[in-house]
């Protein structure tokens, strides 16, 4: 058994723990149940076909076992949650791809008074297939932002955002770092107390280790909350700008942008989610892209202990500029999985995806198939 010592033992101690310990709400319960300590475990045994995310690419056997502890506080005016985890993967034959990632994250909620918000930062160490430097990737991805919403008078509302991401990645000289910073602001109209309507602006800069800076533009109308009787999410469409600099180039980019996502509630233990994004982005391999994606979820709980997901995904990128070489992808996803759980204290999880890419560049032209099980336990 190809499974390390280290794996076996957390994947023990987590069903272990399950089937020995009454249901709980957390493992430990502070301040007459205002502060909450939780302690998640999983591991997980999958097959991944294309660990590259290239043609020709090659697959391997993957045991992944991670710890995550969890901190919330709810007293007062401002809440916290907090988090720190470590994840190991582990590869059968290529064991040099082998990973060790940590991950910590803490958000501040202010829920109540006339202002109201949030701050929130994470780190992650992540190991994952790059599609567009066909090879796998490691990196650390550090993000930080602040979210405030004011009530100007009755109907009408201001909200704004800042925040900053940088993509620092690791062992590989052919990827380059990216810092990412970005402010919007929307102002929100109350048709009634079921949705708004949305219009707003975006500013945002993308700024390479490369040279390359981005500058991005987009002006947006939307509607939030109700859409139709059983149907709620968020519409929002408009128009963006990209104006990029790099050395000896400069380019122009101009076209729609969109992020919806909209859940009609089929009845009380089935939902179906439909999600449209349309937006620019760089990629690692230092190159502007268009990108937009459609992607439907269903999600239903089949009794108390059973509950199945499926989806399918369609998304088409296109390389932008000079350096994009006249590049596009299209590609398609499906996914399914089931889930028997017993308790936050035990669930196990059996799902598949699929994943075809077709490029005009060769490498990229590719198929993914991935099967995995696992088993949780939450204290």
């Amino acid at each position: 058994m190809f499974l390390s010592d280290a794996f076996q033992r957390v994947l023990a101690a987590a069903i272990g723990f399950a089937v020995l310990l009454p249901d709980a709400h957390a493992l430990l319960r502070l301040n007459r149940g205002k502060d909450l300590i939780h302690l998640t475990v999983n591991g997980q045994v999958g097959w991944d076909s294309n660990l590259f995310s290239t043609a020709n690419g090659q697959g391997d056997v993957l045991a992944v076992a991670s710890v995550v502890a969890d901190y919330q506080r709810r007293a007062g005016a401002i809440g916290l949650d907090a988090a720190i985890g470590l994840e190991a993967g582990h590869f059968n034959e290529y064991d040099t791809e082998d990973y060790l990632n940590p991950r910590a994250s803490v958000e501040f909620t202010k829920s109540s008074g006339r202002t109201t918000g949030s701050w929130a930062s994470s780190a992650t160490r992540k190991s994952q297939g790059d599609v567009a430097a066909s090879l796998r990737a490691e990196s650390w991805d550090y993000d930080t932002t602040l979210n405030l919403r004011y009530p100007v008078i009755e109907r009408y509302s201001i909200t704004g955002s800042i925040g900053y991401a940088r993509t620092d990645y690791l062992n590989s000289p052919i990827l380059v770092d990216l810092n990412t910073t970005q402010a919007s602001s929307d102002l929100l109209y109350a048709i009634n107390s079921q949705r708004d309507l949305i219009a707003g602006y975006r500013y945002r800069v993308s700024d390479s280790a490369a040279d390359t800076v981005s500058r991005d533009n987009a002006f947006i109308v939307g509607l939030s909350g109700k859409i139709l009787p059983k149907v709620s999410g968020t519409v929002r469409a408009g128009y963006q700008s990209r104006h990029t600099k790099a050395l000896g180039i400069v380019e122009r980019n101009d076209g729609l942008t969109a992020a919806t996502s909209a859940t009609w509630n089929i009845n009380g233990r089935s939902s179906l989610t439909a999600q449209v994004t349309h937006d620019f982005a760089t990629t690692s391999t230092d190159v502007s892209t268009d990108s937009s994606a459609y992607t439907l979820d269903y999600k239903s709980a089949l009794n108390p202990r059973w509950s199945v997901t499926a989806g399918a995904g369609l998304g088409f990128l296109e390389f932008l500029g000079q350096r994009g070489a006249g590049r596009s992808d299209t590609y398609a996803t499906a996914s399914l999985g089931v889930t028997w759980k017993r308790s936050d204290l035990l669930a196990v999880s059996l799902s598949y995806a699929h994943l075809s890419n077709w490029s005009t560049l060769a490498l990229a032209d590719y198929a993914r198939h991935t099967v995995s099980l696992g088993v949780s336990s939450r204290f």
